[in-house]
């Protein structure tokens, strides 16, 4: 059976400053305002799977007042920007422990990562990232010292399976000379070129070569991941403390990390064309 928790309800001293609150502060969609009583009700997340209830004091679930608590899941790369952008917009960030603060704090039985904070009604909300590592059920710290714990043991690859090689790319100096280079010289078939590209291809993979001046992603070589774990991929990279770098493309996303010598490496969530 599979499950997911549907809605949770908050009672409100006003659902109009809360809807504003959950809408503007915290992110959530506007779904509807009950005409006939006093509640607002929002989306969390995308496709509609997760709901909040917003009651005003006259209302059944409204009228006895108390605090509540309730987590929203984020991908790790937006709950490390979460906690700038929340101060950026007057609201405190805490951590387990209560301190102030925009680090997230790591509960190592998960294992996942957290900020907490509070809206207008003093209710306590967690952003929350679950990671994909190893639980330790006795470590409750920051998420900079988990990180320096768990980056040895913890290797990238085992999170995401490389499907090969999509693309290398070469920065030259001279575009008309490399390319007659790898024509005449190479044998490979020009495919298409512009002003400060251009492509070849090479069996199922693409050499590139780009002019310096061009602006994007510069030299780099390019390993396939599957579509279904480009976002996994991205937290995976940033958990272990890489700066996040990706571009959106038509046939997928592309996430950018340098190896410790700083060549640039591409892993390309390549969609199927049908």
């Amino acid at each position: 059976m599979t499950m997911h928790l549907y809605e949770t309800h908050l009672p409100v001293s006003s659902t109009e400053r809360s809807r504003k609150f959950y809408q503007d502060i915290v992110g959530l969609e506007f779904a509807y305002r009950d005409p006939s009583r006093d509640v607002v009700f929002l989306w969390i997340g995308p496709d509609r799977r997760s709901m909040l209830g917003l009651w005003g004091p006259a209302t059944v679930r409204g009228s006895e007042p108390y605090r509540c608590h309730f987590a929203i899941a984020l991908p790790l790369a937006d709950l490390l920007e979460a906690g700038k952008r929340l101060n950026d917009l007057g609201v405190s960030t805490r951590n387990f422990a209560g301190e102030e603060t925009t680090e997230p704090s790591v509960i190592g039985w998960m294992p996942s990562a957290q900020l907490y904070f509070r809206d207008p009604d003093d209710h306590s909300l967690e952003f929350i990232a679950v990671l994909d590592e190893t639980p330790e059920p006795g470590f409750i710290g920051t998420l900079s010292t988990w990180q320096k714990r768990n980056r040895i043991r913890s290797p990238v690859a085992k999170n995401f399976p490389v499907g090969g090689i999509e693309e290398i790319v070469f920065e030259v100096k001279d575009l008309e000379r490399s390319i007659a280079f790898y024509q005449n010289t190479i044998g490979l078939s020009l495919h298409s070129r512009g002003p400060q590209e251009a492509w070849f291809r090479a069996g199922k993979q693409w050499l590139a070569l780009f002019a310096r001046e061009r602006i994007g992603s510069g030299q780099h070589f390019a390993f396939l991941i599957p579509p279904q774990d480009a976002e996994r991929t991205r937290c995976a990279l940033a958990a272990q403390g890489f700066p996040e770098e990706t571009m959106q493309q038509e046939e997928g996303l592309s996430v950018y990390v340098r190896d410790p010598d700083g060549n640039k490496i591409e892993l390309f969530a390549k969609q199927t064309v049908p």
